[in-house]
């Protein structure tokens, strides 16, 4: 988590066991452009950042 987040994150497991959820039951599944409008970056799926990420996840 620390890799990821670049901090602690206490409630990281938690958090991450309810995005596991939700995904898993299509409620991220819309698509708009709000992301890259607030950061000017394109949004990434999760495949693209667990790749990014590969070995914060061994």
């Amino acid at each position: 988590m620390q890799t990821v987040f670049g901090s602690e994150f206490p409630f990281g497991a938690q958090h991450l066991h309810g995005i596991v959820q939700a995904h898993a039951a299509g409620h991220m599944a819309g698509i708009n452009d709000m992301m890259e409008k607030l950061t000017a970056h394109r949004p990434e799926s999760v495949a693209e950042f667990v790749e990014r990420n590969r070995d914060a996840f061994k």
